[in-house]
């Protein structure tokens, strides 16, 4: 169970790095 949680939290972690990045360059392309 462990393991899983701590997958899952890593993969939680860059889906929300990622959707900073995308709204990052919306916000640049918007310049």
């Amino acid at each position: 169970m462990t393991a899983l949680l701590e997958t899952i939290g890593s993969l939680a972690i860059l889906a929300s790095i990622a959707a900073n990045l995308s709204t990052l360059r919306r916000k640049l392309r918007r310049r």
